[in-house]
């Protein structure tokens, strides 16, 4: 005969992030020939980690930078394209990542 002894498991705590963010973005709009738009902008942004509830206790304070840019073309009831990029980690010896958007919008008339 085998003995056993009872198995306790634990339950997963969540954890909650709390973070702070300051990210302006400086854009200007060109007006071109039938009312279409060109927008170039950059953008900079700073998050600040407040505290994981549950977690880690040392990870509070962080700080990640990013910076991006892109370009929004739009021909009014038509279609507006946006193409961003931005790179998050500034700082860091190796940036954490390269992030690319391309968005289409069309209007459902």
């Amino acid at each position: 005969m085998s003995s056993s002894s009872p198995t306790i498991r634990e339950r997963a705590q969540p954890k909650l992030r709390f973070t702070f963010s300051f990210a302006p973005r400086i854009n200007h709009s060109f007006a071109l020939d039938g009312g279409k738009t060109i927008e170039p902008f950059v953008t900079y942004k700073r998050q600040f980690d407040l505290g994981v509830q549950g977690g880690e206790a040392g990870m509070a304070g962080l700080v990640t930078d990013s910076a991006g840019g892109g370009l929004t073309f739009t021909n009014p009831n038509e279609y507006s394209l946006s193409v961003t990029t931005d790179l998050e980690g500034l700082g860091a010896t190796t940036p954490e990542s390269l992030n690319s958007k391309f968005q289409l919008k069309i209007p459902i008339r």
